[in-house]
């Protein structure tokens, strides 16, 4: 028989300490340097925060970009897209994001009724991107269009697709197709 006295002695294994989950990660050029756009996520006073590292990929230097503030929490951050403008959006809890990868700053914050959890670019530099919990598709007219309009996603409800698709991103492009047709 296994002696189990001798299993169950406990083992000093070190201190717990909170650590930043990865809620994303890109790899970028800014001014032809190549970075690592990463968002961590953490808890401040029980309350989920974010945060942008870009990260210089030669050099390892880093800078961390808060929204909106160090000493805020802000919600929960489940998808990220680099757009042909070299800005970076994401929803943050409630809050449509715009990150300008040349200016090293948040340029855009509007709320939204819900979190992103996909995004894509049309051909004509629109963003849609579909919301969770109400199932709302939005889009944002880059650059300085500031209005984020959405529909409940029963307007397109009619949506046709060949299945399989061709590939991913074909598939998502023609549901942006689709979906600025009805959003107009």
């Amino acid at each position: 028989m296994p002696n189990f006295a001798k299993a169950a002695t406990p083992e000093l294994l070190g201190t717990p300490v909170k650590v930043s989950e990865n809620r994303g990660r890109l790899a970028v050029e800014i001014d032809g340097q190549p970075f690592i756009a990463a968002f961590a996520y953490d808890h401040y006073q029980n309350i989920p925060r974010n945060s942008l590292l870009l990260i210089n990929a030669l050099t390892g230097q880093t800078q961390q970009y808060w929204f909106p503030q160090k000493y805020a929490g802000n919600g929960d951050l489940f998808q990220i897209l680099r757009a042909d403008n070299d800005c970076i959006y994401t929803t943050i809890g409630y809050q449509f994001v715009e990150f300008n990868l040349q200016q090293h700053a948040w340029t855009f914050h509007a709320p939204i009724d819900g979190m992103a959890m996909s995004f894509t670019q049309a051909a004509n530099g629109k963003i849609y991107f579909g919301t969770y919990p109400k199932v709302h598709c939005g889009n944002l007219i880059p650059p300085r269009a500031r209005c984020v309009k959405s529909a409940n996603w029963t307007r397109l409800k009619n949506i046709r697709f060949i299945w399989p698709p061709i590939n991913p991103a074909g598939f998502t492009r023609a549901l942006a197709r689709r979906a600025a047709i009805l959003l107009r």
